[in-house]
């Protein structure tokens, strides 16, 4: 396949870049985001790319080394989210909560924090693991009074194939609040070495479940696009204490390339705050 329509915005004859196995990669000449076509994604609903099922596997056998590290993680984002917002941080919404680990350690803050989770599986162990407010649905169809301060989802972004409605979603939600979004950095040091030695993937492009991929530059277009304002958008190490993630190694080896990729600003976090619009 040498041209395609984008995923994301739809723009017709797209170029070609790459090629992965029976998998076409293209970079839009519209939007500018990086997406595959050609090998079958997993999906329960139609507009998001599933996580791979062995990613669940695993999380689940580490929710308490998780939760260790959420616990450690959420009383500093917490300080960050008010200083941010001008004013206390008390209502938060997690969407794609996996494990439900930060699901724990906000609830134990007596924060009011829901989550929304669409993976049935996962989402029936993060509520039989804390009790929390958990709720199994697809996100841009979630309902609620309460009108939240944040809006918080990690590694998620990646896997919608309708963005503009995901943010306008959280529009209805969080007016006024705060929208942090972390996904894979396009342009980390990690994915740059894979775009040259790997067989299967292209940088963060990883078939059949991360289909598209972001740089800073359209995550930070994409969010101005649907209105959001005061965008930060900057990469860094999986390990951040602030704002890391928490399925992270924690070997010498990744260590070593935490710590270079973040001397390069080439960091494999690419995490994105901004002001939700009125």
């Amino acid at each position: 396949m040498n041209s395609a329509a984008c995923l994301i915005c739809k723009n017709e004859n797209q170029k070609r870049i790459a090629q992965r196995k029976h998998v076409s990669i293209f970079k839009c000449s519209n939007c500018q985001i990086t997406f595959a076509i050609g090998e079958e994604k997993r999906s329960n609903v139609d507009n998001v790319v599933d996580t791979h099922p062995g990613f669940y596997e695993t999380t689940m056998k580490k929710f308490d080394y998780q939760l260790s590290l959420a616990k450690k993680i959420v009383p500093v984002r917490i300080k960050e989210y008010s200083r941010l917002l001008g004013r206390p941080c008390e209502r938060v919404l997690e969407i794609g909560c996996g494990t439900g680990a930060y699901a724990k350690a906000f609830d134990e803050l007596d924060l009011d924090y829901t989550a929304v989770e669409l993976d049935p599986e996962i989402a029936r162990f993060a509520i039989e693991k804390t009790q929390s407010k958990i709720v199994n649905e697809d996100f841009t169809k979630f309902q609620s009074d309460t009108r939240y301060d944040v809006v918080f989802a990690s590694q998620v972004f990646e896997h919608i194939l309708e963005p503009d409605l995901f943010l306008k979603k959280v529009t209805e939600l969080a007016p006024g609040g705060l929208l942090h979004l972390d996904v894979p950095n396009h342009l980390s040091l990690i994915a740059s070495i894979r775009k040259y030695i790997s067989k299967t993937d292209y940088g963060f492009i990883q078939p059949p479940y991360h289909m598209i991929s972001y740089t800073p530059d359209v995550l930070r277009r994409r969010l101005e696009q649907n209105g959001f304002s005061e965008v930060k958008v900057f990469p860094l190490s999986n390990d951040d204490p602030t704002w890391g993630q928490l399925n992270i190694n924690k070997d010498l080896l990744n260590w070593a390339l935490y710590r270079v990729a973040g001397m390069f600003r080439k960091g494999s976090l690419l995490t994105a705050i901004a002001k939700v619009p009125q």
